[in-house]
């Protein structure tokens, strides 16, 4: 059966001159359409890989100069901060300090003292309006002079950090000895 569809086309092939014409005619129409559809696919590829490097490269270049941005202005307020907090420390302390000190801080079971009391849903801490304080379990001998430090410390920390929290979703003072 398929044979004598075959030898029918082509007695039809050999007796028309427009079919001939159209297989003459086509057969390269298709190579060519082939060939300009594969090079406009893989030009289209290479165009999409070169603009996706192009958007890459902006954003690396973008993304750099913000966190450039946001370090110097990380070390300029560094600066503000360390400049208040030794010209507080330089002032007298607070009469009241020990009294603020035991209304605020808490000594849990590990020994360390926190403003936040032990068991309590850490949830409930006003964290956006208030810092939180970590005094450390080597820390035994508290001073009313490290009390009032700790509190100032806590002070200026909710102040500035509540500033900065646009910025710096983390602000904290780090003291590993008694400040002068």
């Amino acid at each position: 059966m398929h044979l004598q569809v075959m030898d029918r086309l082509r007695s039809r092939l050999a007796q028309s001159l427009t079919l001939k014409t159209m297989a003459w005619l086509g057969f390269p129409v298709v190579g060519i359409s082939g060939l300009a559809i594969a090079f406009v696919y893989f030009h289209a590829l290479q165009e999409a890989e070169f603009q996706l490097r192009q958007d890459l490269q902006r954003h690396l270049r973008d993304r750099s100069r913000h966190d450039h941005d946001i370090f110097k202005l990380a070390e300029s307020n560094h600066k503000i901060l360390k400049t208040d907090l030794m010209e507080r420390l330089k002032q007298p302390m607070l009469p009241d300090v020990v009294t603020r000190f035991g209304k605020q801080m808490y000594q849990w079971n590990d020994q360390t003292y926190r403003n936040f009391p032990q068991g309590k849903d850490s949830k409930a801490f006003p964290s956006l309006q208030k810092a939180t304080i970590f005094v450390g379990p080597q820390i035994h001998l508290m001073s009313d002079e490290l009390k009032g430090q700790i509190l100032l410390f806590e002070e200026l920390t909710s102040l500035y950090g509540r500033a900065w929290y646009s910025h710096y979703n983390n602000t904290w003072i780090k003291v590993t000895k008694m400040c002068p």
